[in-house]
């Protein structure tokens, strides 16, 4: 996660501890008698990182994790020099919602941290989305208005949906060696939970989906991936079925979801972050889907260890665990 540095050493520190390119991480909520701070009138200046020293440089400065940042506008007419590399950035993944380990802070509905994909810890997991399309209709009914009636409108409801002023026709095509995809009855291992139309936060349309009540679990993992993730059982940690999978990357999620979706027949995927934050704040504006002062009963943060999933309330769309317990990977 994102914690603050602190830099340029204390009054009880060595030497070593006062370069300037020496910095250490702390969670935000971190007090100590030798940390303080100072101010910085105006907005911060960007800045690039120089790695690798010059030619009039000591050995110190040659160090592979040695760093120096410096404004991009910086000139020197000796000892800075650039290379080039080729191809893209690495890129990097959302995580989202804190974990079991996390402050209150980073459990919040808009709090979100970036990673390399192949990233695994033991605070890390992932739910999934199941895509659901809803069925257009057209033509108006008996029940209608002219105007309900026209060529050009359209409507949208779930599949399900039922009514005597609803029929259908048909098209006739022609096709050959058309097979049905053979399920694996794997349809009710993961309850997923329909998340309805709106507006988020920021004004954007978000079209229903259907997302896990909880993170995966390691049951939910076993059943469709056939063991435990590789980096827990290298890790020899006891099977806990109703624990959050963890130890695993992005890349291990979205295996999980192609292999879940071929054995089942339906569509699984991450969620975007979009989908993540609305379905998290299920209609509410606040830091969290509940008042602050009741977030204990809804989220796993700030303990020792991890814990089971839906041990706590779930939020008003009747998502488990969607504050604390596991950062979640993100589409």
């Amino acid at each position: 996660m994102n914690n603050p540095v602190t830099h340029g050493g204390c009054w009880n520190d060595y030497a070593e501890d006062f370069r300037s390119g020496i910095g250490y991480r702390f969670k935000p909520s971190f007090r100590y008698y030798s940390i303080g701070f100072r101010v910085v009138k105006g907005k911060p200046p960007t800045k690039n990182a120089i790695r690798g020293g010059c030619w009039d440089n000591d050995s110190l400065f040659l160090s592979s994790s040695f760093r120096v940042d410096s404004i991009p506008a910086f000139e020197s007419s000796f000892g800075i020099g650039f290379r080039v590399v080729k191809g893209k950035p690495p890129a990097k993944r959302v995580s989202r919602g804190g974990s079991w380990y996390s402050n209150a802070e980073c459990c919040r509905s808009a709090y979100r941290d970036r990673i390399k994909p192949s990233y695994r810890h033991d605070d890390y997991g992932f739910r999934v989305v199941k895509e659901t399309s809803e069925s257009v209709y057209r033509g108006g009914s008996w029940l209608d208005p002219a105007g309900n009636c026209e060529a050009s409108l359209r409507g949208r409801l779930d599949p399900s949906f039922r009514d005597d002023y609803f029929g259908f026709r048909v098209v006739k095509t022609f096709t050959s060696n058309n097979k049905q995809k053979e399920r694996l009855g794997m349809n009710n291992l993961i309850k997923t939970i329909r998340i309805p139309a709106g507006t988020d936060i920021k004004g954007n349309n978000v079209e229903p989906f259907e997302m896990g009540e909880t993170p995966v679990t390691e049951q939910q993992w076993v059943s469709v991936m056939g063991s435990l993730p590789e980096r827990q059982l290298e890790l020899k940690k006891p099977y806990e079925p109703n624990r959050p999978v963890v130890e695993v990357s992005h890349e291990d999620a979205t295996a999980f979801c192609k292999r879940l979706s071929e054995q089942t027949g339906e569509t699984y995927r991450l969620p975007t972050e979009q989908e993540w934050e609305y379905a998290c704040r299920a209609g509410t504006t606040g830091k969290f889907s509940c008042p602050e002062s009741e977030l204990a009963d809804h989220a796993v943060y700030d303990q020792e260890s991890i814990t089971d999933v839906k041990t706590k309330k779930p939020n008003p769309w009747g998502l488990y665990d969607m504050h604390g317990l596991v950062w979640e990977w993100c589409r």
